[in-house]
């Protein structure tokens, strides 16, 4: 995919981008960025559910690695419940690593049990990280607005959020790639063998997680012909094409993508501090 976005000459300089305010276009997104991925996947996420959408995307994941894409997932670990064995087993991958942020060292059987270990430590706690990145290849990347669970995508039966993603591509991608890395080499950040204890060898593991992922319920197909209501089509349904006033990948929109100019890097290292606010959720 770099190949591909470095064919439009007008990505030296600037970018492009395109808003998804549609919940099953962004999940295609997600899912169409990991299959053509081939050096890397760098994944960031406060929050990964351990239903359908959530294991759908970390075999995903597994499967990339398994055609030779290094994988790397991040995820804070107030999202983490219930997939303690689902994490180790994509952990003992080859090609994969997945890190933990801003720990719970105890009580990993609920909720409840967790924030009970850590009251002493409440303060650090309550800052969490509610980065939403999802970078395939350094080229082209999702950012902010969903967290990998059905609520996200339409796709629970109880209730369901209205969000917006951004996908992007061009001179926007160092800076996204660039923050990824201070959250992942982070003091704060731990590889998650380091936090999660098991009596099970990596071939149970991988055994397990084949298990776990195989019962998804795969999202359906997007209709090739609908459109959102900015009147793009689903990204896995557009031919690549490499003027830059047209569409600059085959991942983008079906009209011409926004271009944006020089961006901003960021300047703080990541750390859970003491902050002047409370929320868990992102």
């Amino acid at each position: 995919m770099g190949a591909i976005a470095a064919a439009s000459e007008c990505l030296a300089e600037d970018g492009g981008f395109r808003l998804m305010p549609r919940a099953d276009f962004a999940l295609d997104a997600r899912i169409e960025l990991i299959r053509r991925a081939r050096p890397s996947l760098d994944v960031q996420y406060i929050q990964i559910g351990n239903d359908a959408t959530g294991r759908q995307i970390l075999r995903e994941l597994r499967d990339a690695a398994l055609r030779g894409a290094r994988v790397r997932l991040l995820v804070d670990d107030i999202g983490t419940e219930g997939l303690d064995e689902l994490l180790l087993g994509l952990a003992a991958t080859p090609r994969v690593q997945v890190r933990l942020f801003n720990r719970f060292a105890a009580g990993r059987g609920s909720m409840p049990q967790r924030i009970a270990g850590a009251l002493s430590e409440f303060r650090r706690l309550g800052r969490r990280m509610h980065n939403k990145l999802f970078v395939a290849d350094g080229a082209m990347a999702v950012v902010g607005g969903r967290n990998l669970a059905d609520e996200y995508f339409m796709r629970s039966a109880e209730a369901n959020f209205v969000d917006l993603d951004l996908f992007t591509l061009g001179a926007v991608l160092p800076v996204l790639s660039s923050a990824y890395d201070r959250y992942w080499n982070s003091a704060y950040a731990y590889p998650v063998r380091e936090i999660v204890s098991t009596d099970m060898d990596e071939a149970a593991l991988l055994a397990g997680f084949d298990r776990a992922t195989a019962a998804t319920d795969p999202a359906p197909p997007t209709d090739p012909q609908s459109r959102d209501l900015l009147g793009y089509r689903s990204i896995a349904r557009v031919r690549a094409r490499t003027t830059c006033n047209r569409d600059l990948t085959a991942v983008a929109s079906s009209g011409s993508t926004n271009r944006t100019g020089p961006s901003t890097r960021l300047s703080r290292e990541p750390r859970p501090g003491p902050g002047r606010g409370f929320a868990f959720w992102g």
